[in-house]
């Protein structure tokens, strides 16, 4: 009886040691394929660089961007989305290196006609200077609407009581004056018994006012909110009175013809 069991024992023994043997077996297969594969495979791929990027529908070798760049009259809302596309490297993706530069409208429209800047974003003062005679196109309107605030100081309370004084904009014969001037109109004052002082925009509208320098201004979002909520008065929104296309891009006839 001992001879058997201890035979049997030893069976066991063995049938044990080999299904541990096939166990082990195929738990370390897998583990020492994973280690031994391509070093590349355990890497996630690179994210490529946006200057990388070739647009779809071109050949894999990066065309050469276009330089061109762009006047814009002041810093506001509207000229976010001009601002990402730069940033966001999408006037890369389709081909062009895109350069804002900031200037006043009138400014941006003598450059475009002497052929320093490529494109204007002041529709006011390229409309102004094509009709007379500067050969400037509108290419696209971005905001059918100038997005402006006529603020005065709190002791006035109608816009016929800015005449004979001073109204900040940002440059004569630009948008903010155009939009000014056809709002003064629409609220029952004289705009040409008013005064109009340049170069006071964004944030100088806020301390021109609190100079008191200028008796009103032309204010653009977001500065609105901020010279209302210090206590100057509002006396209404320029869009209501003229809808020239504000905020387009406007540019030389001649550079447009050659390069579309």
């Amino acid at each position: 009886m001992a001879r058997v069991s201890t035979a049997r024992l030893a069976v066991f023994l063995v049938l044990l040691f080999a299904a541990s043997s096939v166990l082990a077996g195929g738990c370390s297969s897998p583990t020492a394929q994973s280690v031994k594969g391509p070093a590349s495979t355990a890497l996630s791929p690179a994210v490529p660089d946006r200057s990388e990027i070739v647009p779809s529908g071109s050949s894999s070798t990066p065309r050469e961007l276009r330089r061109i760049t762009v006047a814009y009259p002041t810093s506001t809302v509207t000229m976010t989305g001009f601002y990402i596309a730069i940033q966001e490297a999408f006037t890369v993706e389709e081909g062009l290196d895109a350069e804002m530069l900031l200037m006043n409208g009138t400014l941006g429209a003598q450059s475009m006609v002497a052929r320093q800047v490529d494109f204007g974003m002041s529709a006011g003062a390229a409309l102004a200077a094509a009709l007379r005679g500067a050969p400037l196109r509108t290419v696209f309107v971005q905001i059918d609407k100038p997005l402006f605030y006529l603020f005065t100081l709190p002791e006035i309370r109608t816009a016929a009581e800015l005449e004979g004084k001073s109204i900040g904009i940002a440059a004569v014969g630009d948008s903010t004056q155009l939009a000014t001037k056809a709002t003064l109109k629409g609220l029952g004052a004289n705009p040409d018994a008013i005064s109009y002082v340049a170069n006071i925009t964004g944030p100088q509208s806020l301390v021109a006012l609190q100079s008191a320098s200028v008796a009103g201004a032309a204010v653009s979002a977001p500065y609105d909110l901020i010279v209302q909520r210090v206590g100057f008065r509002n006396l209404g929104f320029m869009g209501n009175y003229l809808r020239p296309g504000h905020k387009s891009s406007g540019r030389l006839e001649k550079g447009f013809e050659a390069n579309p």
